[in-house]
């Protein structure tokens, strides 16, 4: 009786068919680490933007400044030529335009009705720098860079300073922002139309 050499076409089916499924597994397996280390890497990047708005304000309290005092806002303004003014107002809201290191572009706000202060696009001081240019969107990597932003708010004179550092990016169609406040980290998402859905 002579030996049977090779496989069926039965038998390479059957294999064709396990490594399919197998590499089906594997990629999925794959994208949901990818997934879960872009998350943690936004989470990263929110708690560092927080601990630079923490040292902002430490520092303002100890030069005895107010980081939410409107009045520097016409301070600013009586320093500039006609051409440079560029504070804005929106009912309580004053918001000017700032130039990262970059080039960048971006936004400061004041609001006056709950004394806030936000920085958007980039937050600079002292030594500490964040840009949303340069934050590279972690869940696809062709998508447009990340946007970070820091939110000081003193609701009254007694109370405490809260700060919230968030950081904003495209994936699947929706919005995915995470925030970090206080002593922990909050994750959301938002469609096209700006309304809260859940995280695909």
């Amino acid at each position: 009786m002579k030996k049977k050499n090779g496989f069926t076409l039965v038998e390479l089916l059957a294999a064709i068919v396990i490594l399919g499924v197998l590499m089906a597994t594997a990629a999925g397996a794959f994208g949901a680490i990818k997934e879960n280390n872009a998350k943690k890497e936004l989470e990263q990047i929110a708690v560092s933007v927080k601990k630079i708005g923490e040292t902002m304000y430490t520092s303002s309290v100890i030069k005895g400044e107010d980081l939410f005092d409107s009045n520097r806002i016409e301070k600013s303004e009586r320093h500039l030529s006609d051409d440079d003014k560029i504070w804005t107002r929106e009912g309580s809201i004053y918001k000017t335009k700032s130039s990262c290191p970059s080039g960048q572009k971006g936004i400061i706000s004041y609001d006056t009705s709950i004394n806030s202060v936000t920085f958007d696009g980039c937050v600079l001081y002292n030594d500490g720098l964040i840009e949303s240019e340069y934050i590279e969107n972690p869940f696809n990597k062709k998508n447009p860079a990340c946007n970070i932003s820091l939110k000081l708010t003193k609701s009254s004179p007694t109370a405490s300073t809260q700060i919230e550092a968030c950081v904003t990016c495209d994936n699947k169609g929706q919005k995915v922002i995470t925030c970090a406040k206080k002593d922990e980290v909050v994750v959301t998402c938002k469609n096209s139309r700006g309304e809260v859905v859940p995280c695909k």
